[in-house]
């Protein structure tokens, strides 16, 4: 039986310094969508961009993800319920240019836009640490369709200028994130030892079985595992980071989720709910969210919700969770696939503007 495991990409950035390199960066533009005021948390790593976008007036964020970009062309898509949005452009690393497209019920419409790395010097200032890593199981020259082993981790580090307590802060909390606690330890090496391990223990998988099962069932035999770090909104005080991962060890469809956790960077920890929201304000959240879910899905007022009952979704009330994120203009909460909807929703992400949320929410907070 032949059995070969080829190294496609595997590399990892280096976090000193590395903002303004060729492989990978990460950076806050703002620009114009038509004539729309906009703003861009893009990360560069490797080839691919991702990150979020929001229109300023409402803060919103929306994932945005890399769909074919190579060299100096950039190519995003969002894709939000029925919408599906895309960028396509060019980038001379500084700014992007292009045109910008959405498509909603089967009709397109087009405007330009131009987006300019904002340097304005928020700290933490992040640079992109990543491991990246794709191989391949050899069945046979014959054999077009490989099983396959993909990698890809990535944590946001705090550059060298920021302030050593500071610095120290997020990267215990990226530590801690991936399982790692209580350390500053530079994350890089890390990552390459778990995607050696998984890569091991994959082609270990693959040896015990027989080759007529592998070329039976190549998904079934195939693996991507995939965590991105990314940053959805950042201020002087409040910074907003989504945890993206994506699984796939065969079936119908990967398994995927984004976690949202909001860190006050002047008093160094992450927030909780409770530290947003008065006692009464927390109980007033299901209406809100309950408003919320009926908009966006056009639900009428009194509806079910459930679908045991008639309705569209997988529950009957909307309660908040942890996953949250906070912007300057609102608080957001993020439900994963099967969380409140079927998987052919996707994400469900309900918005609360502040201007909803007066008198519910602590001191200090509301008006960022």
């Amino acid at each position: 039986m032949k059995q070969l495991l080829l190294a496609v990409i595997a590399f990892t950035s280096l976090p000193a310094g590395a903002q303004n390199n060729a492989i990978s960066w990460n950076k806050i533009l703002t620009g114009v969508i038509g004539t729309y005021p906009a703003t861009m948390y893009l990360q560069k790593t490797g080839k691919a961009f991702n990150g979020y976008y929001y229109y300023n007036n409402k803060q919103i964020p929306l994932r945005l993800t890399d769909a074919g970009s190579k060299d100096d062309s950039v190519h995003l898509g969002v894709y939000e319920q029925n919408n599906e949005e895309r960028f396509d452009g060019t980038t001379d690393g500084n700014s992007i240019t292009g045109v910008w497209q959405i498509t909603k019920d089967e009709k397109t419409s087009s405007l330009s836009f131009s987006f300019t790395e904002n340097k304005q010097a928020l700290m933490p200032g992040f640079d992109v640490v990543f491991t990246e890593y794709e191989g391949k199981y050899d069945i046979g020259k014959a054999k077009d369709y490989y099983p396959t082993f993909s990698y890809f981790a990535s944590a946001l580090w705090p550059t060298a200028a920021t302030p050593a307590p500071l610095a120290n802060f997020i990267k215990r909390w990226m530590n801690n994130s991936y399982g790692r606690k209580n350390t500053t330890e530079p994350i890089g090496k890390f990552f390459v030892n778990q995607k050696n391990k998984g890569a091991a223990e994959w082609r270990k998988f693959l040896k015990s079985e027989s080759m007529d099962d592998v070329i039976g069932d190549v998904s079934g035999h195939t693996v991507n595992n995939e965590r991105r770090m990314l940053l959805m909104y950042q201020s002087e005080q409040f910074i907003s980071i989504a945890d993206f991962t994506y699984d796939f060890t065969g079936g119908a469809h990967g398994n995927y989720g984004t976690g949202c956790s909001v860190l006050d960077v002047k008093k160094m920890k992450q927030l909780k709910l409770a530290d947003l929201f008065t006692p009464a304000g927390l109980k007033k959240l299901p209406a809100l969210l309950d408003a919320a879910v009926r908009a966006k899905f056009n639900i009428a007022k009194g509806a079910q919700l459930n679908s045991d009952d008639g309705g569209e979704l997988l529950v009957s009330k909307i309660e908040p969770n942890d996953n949250f994120y906070m912007t300057g203009k609102g608080i957001g909460f993020n439900y994963t696939p099967y969380e409140i909807a079927a998987y052919a929703y996707g994400e469900v992400n309900l918005f609360i503007p502040f201007e909803k949320l007066k008198g519910l929410m602590q001191p200090g907070f509301g008006n960022q």
